[in-house]
């Protein structure tokens, strides 16, 4: 009888005991819990804001052209007339386009600030280059490389006729982009190919904005065509480099410039044939 009461002693004290035990713990923590305040996985719960989509594709553009015949010239067994037609027809298609804006690489542009006068300038550089039409010869015009894609990168040893070697880097781009056609509303300088645009700006929002300011053209389509260039660069011992850019050009009517941030999209500033442009 003893023993039995001692049994029972001990086994309220045991389950008193675990009791105050859990009673001095408090509320137990989640399996896998470290115990310190849990922070959202990243990505979670954040919205990320994302940058607007400046301006019209070029590439997509393009290949619409091409697919519409905008690289071909006049066929062997096509007539003047049925010829004739079909450039009718693509100038007509050129014209439903509509309005285009085309933005610029960020490095095209040159933008300078003066804080004396509280202005930003844009200097526009265009590069002259002879563009080709399949059956169509050959002219020369103002363009901007609107999108550069390299296609390819390699190395290799050369050596001139006197046998000095030299390591020579090579390249292949891409250029897509357009030909300032001459009758445009807005026009660039006939022998440098250049045009400088000011605007105001006080210098608190131009030490903030300036790396975020995009330059854009806009105008129209002036003709369904395609036109094609090749340009490059031969190594030399001072230079040991070359370089070959094929490209593909979009006869423009360039009507306006604007400049847009990046951050938004919207436009800061623009300029029309209205307006006085320095050249």
């Amino acid at each position: 009888m003893r023993s039995e009461c001692r049994m029972q002693n001990l086994l309220i004290a045991i389950l008193v005991g675990g009791c105050v035990s859990a009673t001095a713990q408090g509320p137990s923590e989640p399996a896998g819990s470290s115990g310190r305040k849990q922070q959202s996985a990243p990505g979670r719960g954040v919205v990320t804001r994302q940058l607007p989509t400046l301006g019209d594709n070029i590439s997509r553009l393009i290949d619409r052209l091409i697919l519409a015949g905008g690289l071909k010239g006049k066929e062997e067994f096509e007539t003047t007339e049925q010829y004739d037609a079909r450039r009718g027809a693509g100038k007509a298609s050129a014209a439903r386009q509509g309005t285009l804006v085309f933005v610029l690489p960020p490095d095209t542009p040159d933008l300078i600030y003066s804080a004396d006068a509280q202005e930003m300038e844009i200097k526009l550089m265009a590069r002259r280059t002879f563009l080709f039409f399949d059956g169509g010869g050959s002219t020369s015009g103002s363009t901007f490389a609107i999108r550069n894609t390299l296609i390819s990168k390699s190395s290799y040893i050369g050596t001139n006729a006197f046998g000095v070697k030299r390591s020579i880097e090579s390249t292949v781009s891409k250029d897509l982009g357009v030909f300032i056609v001459p009758r445009s509303p807005v026009t660039l300088n006939e022998l440098s190919s250049d045009a400088a645009f000011t605007f105001s700006m006080d210098t608190e929002e131009a030490r903030v904005s300036k790396r975020f300011l995009r330059v854009a053209l806009v105008g129209k389509l002036d003709e369904s065509r395609v036109y094609s260039s090749e340009d490059g660069h031969s190594p030399t011992v001072e230079e040991p480099w070359q370089s070959i850019t094929k490209g593909l050009f979009i006869p423009f009517l360039l009507e306006e410039v604007r400049v847009l941030d990046s951050r938004t999209g919207e436009v800061v500033t623009n300029f029309t044939p209205e307006m006085k442009v320095g050249k």
